[in-house]
């Protein structure tokens, strides 16, 4: 399944978006504090498969140290944001 996201939405839409097509869900129910397991009933693949994507459409890497630690909407956000930033860092130098 391919996520259709426009190139105007902001970043945290952007993000939500992914996060509801991927785990097919209301992106109303996404907040912040949203516990992927516990919450939104994801599960390691479901994981696996939203962090390749937000790989994808980002174009950046998340070790998988990071991936493995993330809980949380929140959290994903601060490691995509994270790793943009690493990503224009290197290009940048």
């Amino acid at each position: 399944m391919e996520t259709n996201i426009t190139i105007d939405m902001g970043f945290e839409a952007k993000v939500k978006a992914i996060i509801a097509n991927k785990l097919n869900i209301d992106e109303k129910i996404i907040q912040p504090e949203s516990n992927f397991i516990n919450q939104l009933d994801a599960d390691s693949l479901d994981m696996v498969d939203l962090v390749m994507e937000l790989e994808n459409v980002f174009n950046i890497s998340i070790p998988y140290g990071q991936a493995e630690k993330i809980n949380t909407v929140k959290e994903v956000m601060e490691c995509v944001r994270q790793n943009i930033n690493q990503h224009e860092l290197i290009i940048a130098s």
